[in-house]
């Protein structure tokens, strides 16, 4: 196969963490496969000191095939046919799979470390559905009978006439989507912790900086889609009477922005007091020389700039950031007592599992990153895996993206990804 250039340089580059980014369908796992190939190959590298993560274990099935027949046809061109044979017979039990099935293989070989049982298996999807609806469906009752502080107010705030099915979902999808950190329980605390705020803090808070970003970005879009407007205003036969409008329209985009440093306050109450010009009304000649196309273009582009500023508005109410403040901090004692469900629910999922010796997907690379946070059994897989190759790397979580960087080293991963 006739590789790019920029392709073939990704895979001659040597001596560092590398992630490739391209679009999907752009052959970005073949250059994957040919890096490995090369280096077995070019650099008589030896395939029990790689580990490759696929996606699924049709992909890892895939990269076997690939590599197996790569390596067939150089071992009949090639003067050390007894290397690439023996990389041969590495294949079978090479470390090319899912980062399930190596998270697995960790853990069956380092359970004492953890002190779970060795024998477990990996649960149905269904029967771990099942006994996570129990756990939550025990420990919801316990909530009811005592009624502890933030209980009442939580159930209050998320539940309807019809039983508590929204609640039971809302604790569900907290807790699949935690656990996708590496101490999950630890960032929901300290997320539910933010909600203790005030006004004199709340500028300096994640929401605040979540808020101000994001206005800032539709600030952008509303005076590129002006300067657009006023650019085709320009032209011979343009709009030209629009230009008035537009102008005073960016002046209104630039006071925004200027306010927006200044505060947030001061930019709330600029955006309420922010009016549209009229466009002018085309007549006789003036009107004839004007091409209609460019004219809706033009109009088309100032209703992209008040549609901004209407989500603007919708976005954020007129109020003051005692208010904002005191709206998160009436959230704070419902979300504690949330935290406090998905903390037992978490104790009271892991026990019924472990009673029956099975476990699932997550509680394998959990207890993955408890065997590889040993720095002994860390540094050991350091040295065992000289390369590192990841695939489909754009759906790794930040709990996996921990768990290989516990092993990488500053020069041998390569990663691709959309």
């Amino acid at each position: 196969m006739k590789f790019s250039p920029s392709q073939q340089e990704v895979i001659d580059l040597r001596d560092k963490n590398i992630l490739v980014s391209a679009a999907a369908g752009s052959g970005k796992t073949t250059v994957l496969v040919e890096r490995i190939i090369k280096l077995l190959i070019n650099e008589k590298e030896n395939l029990d000191r790689f580990l490759i993560v696929t996606f699924t274990n049709a992909a890892a099935g895939g990269m076997k095939q690939k590599i197996h027949k790569e390596l067939v046809k150089a071992i009949q061109d090639s003067e050390d046919k007894e290397h690439l044979k023996r990389q041969l017979n590495l294949l079978p039990k090479s470390n090319i799979s899912t980062i399930h099935s190596f998270c697995i293989d960790v853990v069956r070989k380092n359970f004492h470390v953890i002190g779970i049982d060795p024998n477990f298996r990996i649960g149905d999807v269904n029967e771990i559905e099942i006994i996570l609806q129990e756990s939550i469906d025990e420990v919801l009752e316990n909530y009811y009978a005592l009624k502890p502080e933030g209980f009442i107010q939580l159930i209050e705030s998320f539940t309807g006439n019809r039983g508590d099915s929204e609640l039971n979902d809302i604790i569900k999808d907290i807790y699949r989507f935690i656990l996708s950190f590496p101490d999950p329980l630890n960032w929901l605390f300290e997320s539910v912790e933010m909600l203790r705020t005030s006004e004199e803090n709340l500028n300096d808070s994640p929401w605040m900086e979540a808020v101000i970003n994001d206005l800032k970005l539709q600030l952008q879009g509303a005076e590129e889609a002006l300067q657009s407007a006023l650019k085709m205003c320009r032209d011979d036969d343009g709009p030209m009477m629009y230009e008035e409008a537009l102008q005073d329209d960016i002046r209104n985009i630039n006071y925004l922005k200027a306010m927006l440093e200044k505060g947030f306050e001061d930019f709330v109450a600029s955006v309420y007091n922010t009016a549209f010009m009229p466009l002018k009304q085309l007549r006789g000649k003036a009107k004839e020389d004007i091409n209609p196309e460019k004219q809706e273009n033009v109009k088309q582009l100032r209703e992209e700039y008040k549609a901004i500023m209407v989500n603007i508005k919708k976005m954020i109410p007129f109020r003051s950031l005692s208010d904002f403040a005191a709206d998160i901090n009436h959230m704070y004692l419902p979300m504690k007592s949330l935290y406090s469900i998905i903390n037992d629910l978490d104790a009271e999922f892991k026990a019924r599992k472990m009673d029956k010796s099975i476990a699932d997907f997550n509680d394998v690379e959990h207890y993955a990153l408890q065997v590889l946070r040993q720095e002994d059994i860390c540094q050991r897989y350091k040295e065992k895996f000289k390369y590192i190759f990841i695939d489909e790397y754009q759906d790794s979580n930040s709990l996996q993206e921990e768990l290989l960087g516990r092993i990488k080293r500053h020069n041998n991963m390569f990663m691709v990804g959309d």
